[in-house]
């Protein structure tokens, strides 16, 4: 690990975290009006720890942040940045204690960090969107093990790990090879595999196949394909001794044990709501400006891609989830479902309100932070996010939770 950084620890962790709680406004009353069924289970988190400067000083000069968790029992947060492909590490206190990794074709390094996850034995375990390989870090620096899926049936491609059980088997995802064409103003859904595999990538195990992102592919022009407007997206957590995995599109996780070979249905969040022609306009005029920033003198080019924008394939209802993350203690943290904003990537902007869900006790208890935040890592004692300001500074956010016995019933 590199030296200490150079401003104090105060200035690192103080500053940035009553500037941001000032431009958020009070923390217990984050301007989301509770549903009447979940009046009593909403509890307001508490920020202690706001990691984030522009000035890009004490290690904290984040960009495209892929992952974050707390080990208490090491006294460490780790923080994966995908801007420069390191794996970056601070005390409890937010005091910097040093990066690893980097951005090269080296034996410790990576073409393009994509995730960073827990990995049992004091470890970190993070995967490479480039090459699609995972790998394994320790904490004291010992080698580095990298990871790709053995024997992987020849119709999935772009294997990616989301985790790794208490066992330290690897949960991956990938996609099944798709070539197909839609009607002009239809969609259909990727195929993608759910699968374990031993810790060095052998003895693959698919648990089950999911439906992914919907996607749109015309004949009638290149331009045609790509991403739908409102998709969902496909989800698979681990928590030490369990997978939950399913789309977004419904508000529903199938529950798989490994050790009694069970699966489970857990309901999770609400009804999906019916798009609206406010909310189609609204997307249309973002998508119609970042065709105006790419392409801004009228082309040949820039009119065939406004063309494509008349043939988007817009869908009834929006997706029921946001976001699934599963938390440390065995609760599936869900986030509601955002329209995509100007400025933001088309990808889960974050969300203000987060609900743990409790699939042992079948309770679930609503946190509600100051700004919108991408949850990364949770416990039953704090969460870990990353939110962003107006400037596009991003920041790591470590806040309190609390669990409220009074909760209500799913």
């Amino acid at each position: 690990m590199i030296g200490k950084p150079f401003l104090p620890p105060d200035m690192v962790r103080r500053v940035p975290l009553l500037l941001w709680l000032a431009a958020c406004g009070d923390a217990g009353s984050p301007g989301v009006p509770p549903r009447a069924d979940e009046a009593e289970a909403i509890v307001s988190a508490q920020p202690t720890l706001l990691l984030g400067d522009w000035s890009g000083d004490a290690g904290t000069d984040f960009q495209e942040i892929v992952g974050a968790f707390q080990d208490r029992e090491a006294g460490l947060l780790v923080v994966g940045n995908g801007g420069d492909g390191t794996i970056r590490f601070f005390d409890l206190d937010g005091e910097w204690q040093g990066n690893r990794g980097g951005v090269g074709e080296g034996p410790d390094e990576f073409e393009r960090l994509g995730a960073v996850f827990e990995y049992p034995g004091d470890s970190v375990l993070a995967f490479d969107r480039w090459t699609y390989r995972a790998s394994v870090w320790p904490y004291e620096g010992r080698g580095v093990r990298w990871v790709s899926p053995a024997d992987l049936p020849g119709e999935l491609r772009f294997p990616r790990v989301q985790g790794a059980l208490a066992d330290r088997r690897l949960l991956w995802t990938a996609e099944a090879f798709d070539d197909s064409y839609d009607e002009t103003g239809e969609s259909h859904f990727e195929s993608v595999a759910v699968f374990l595999t031993s810790p060095e990538g052998r003895d693959f195990q698919e648990i089950g196949k999911i439906g992914g992102a919907a996607v749109y592919r015309y004949q009638v022009s290149r331009f045609a394909r790509g991403l739908a407007p409102f998709s969902p997206r496909p989800f698979a957590v681990a928590t030490d001794s369990l997978v939950h995995f399913g789309s977004t599109l419904l508000p529903r996780a199938i529950e798989f044990n490994p050790s009694a070979m069970r699966f489970d249905t857990i309901r999770l969040g609400s009804a999906r709501q019916p798009v609206s022609p406010a909310q189609v306009e609204a997307d249309l005029a973002i998508r119609r400006r970042e065709v105006e920033r790419e392409y801004r003198r009228p082309t040949p080019l820039r009119e065939a891609r406004f063309a494509e924008l008349e043939l988007l394939p817009w869908p009834d209802s929006l997706p029921a989830m946001g976001a699934v993350v599963a938390g440390r203690d065995g609760r599936l943290w869900v986030a509601d479902y955002r329209t995509p904003q100007d400025g933001v990537s088309q990808s889960f902007p974050g969300s203000r309100r987060w609900t743990a869900h409790s699939t042992v006790a079948g309770r679930r208890q609503s946190h509600d932070f100051p700004a919108p935040l991408r949850l990364l890592w949770a416990d039953d004692a704090v969460a870990v996010g990353v939110s962003q300001d107006s400037l596009g500074v991003e920041r790591i956010v470590v806040a309190s939770i609390s669990e409220n016995e009074n909760a209500g019933n799913r």
